[in-house]
């Protein structure tokens, strides 16, 4: 709630973070979504709860770490460009030492602590009748899964496929089987319009297989976002909130990912993130735009002016230019 709404100023004196943000830049935008013009408070209070663990008896905490960075405001970028080192995050050297020591100890038992990911992969295999009909029975068809994702709310879809990747990649798997028969992909086009162009920063928000990322590395600079990272060029992420900062996108691209019952906090992450005269670029399934001149109005209001709206095969294809800013909590659009 402390992202994107206009107002909280005036009632409210306090801010709650479920997490730790990543960098200060992200905690002073929440903060200024409270320490702002409008506010009737003398003091403003933000809390962030901190959980730790102990290991061998010593406490180490994941959200200390991240917090000691935030009020310090240095990063690794600081150290290697300006030779700043990050006060208070070093181990000191007694410290190092007992580290050293445990860690040797652990080498000569054979002790390991690792985290293991399950392997992301697409197609699925099929060379199991009994798990593919498995997957078949559990998922549903294309359009069963399309529809559970498009009634769903991003943050639960995302919190679902992570603890369930496999739906995810059998998503993947039948998109794969459905785009054989396609006249126009959507992702093909934006890979053609990309290839024309050179020095862009690119969001590919709902980016599957990251196969423009694949294409056009050495020409752009491509942000992928998925709900899953089919590599390590993908940030897994809730799309309705991508780690960018303001203004950052020449190009903003929903290659049919506009799904979810919030699907207008995809679009005002695209205002946020996107520079002004930056491009907004969607392909949408034709059928599912009930209302498209209502679509359109929204995506205007939102400080977007149309280029493009056509309709190429089954596809609507939408092309638009961020024209002025607009207070994300006006943005209000839907399919």
């Amino acid at each position: 709630m402390a992202v994107g709404v206009d107002g909280f100023q005036r009632v409210c004196d306090r801010l709650i973070l479920n997490i730790p943000p990543w960098t200060s830049a992200e905690l002073e935008q929440l903060e200024g979504r409270l320490n702002r013009q409008g506010q009737i408070h003398d003091t403003l209070t933000i809390f962030m709860p901190v959980t730790y663990g102990l290991d061998d008896g010593e406490r180490w905490s994941w959200d200390e770490g991240r917090l000691a960075r935030l009020q310090n405001k240095q990063t690794v970028a600081d150290a290697a460009v300006d030779g700043v080192m990050p006060e208070g995050q070093l181990r000191n050297e007694s410290q190092a030492f007992r580290d050293l020591r445990r860690w040797m100890e652990r080498l000569k038992t054979g002790e390991q602590k690792s985290v293991i990911r399950p392997k992301i992969f697409v197609p699925l295999p099929d060379v199991n009748p009994i798990d593919v009909q498995r997957r078949n029975v559990h998922y549903g068809d294309f359009s069963r899964m399309n529809a559970r994702w498009s009634n769903s709310y991003s943050h639960t879809t995302y919190q679902r496929l992570q603890g369930n990747p496999e739906e995810w990649m059998q998503y993947h798997t039948l998109y794969q089987e459905a785009r054989r028969t396609w006249s126009v992909i959507p992702y093909e086009e934006a890979i053609k319009w990309l290839q024309k162009r050179s020095g862009l920063v690119v969001g590919d928000f709902g980016c599957g297989e990251a196969l423009i990322a694949k294409a056009l590395t050495s020409k752009h600079t491509i942000h992928s976002f998925d709900f899953i990272a089919i590599n390590d060029g993908v940030i897994e992420c809730d799309m309705a909130r991508v780690p960018l900062e303001d203004n950052c996108l020449d190009v903003a691209m929903f290659n049919l990912s506009l799904m979810g019952l919030n699907m207008a906090d995809y679009i005002r992450e695209a205002a946020r993130t996107l520079k002004l005269d930056g491009q907004l670029w969607i392909y949408e399934v034709t059928s599912r735009i009930k209302d498209l001149q209502g679509f359109i109005k929204g995506i205007e209001l939102a400080g977007f002016r149309i280029i493009e709206n056509i309709e190429v095969w089954k596809f609507q294809y939408i092309r638009a230019i961020k024209s002025e800013e607009v207070e994300l909590s006006q943005i209000k659009v839907q399919l």
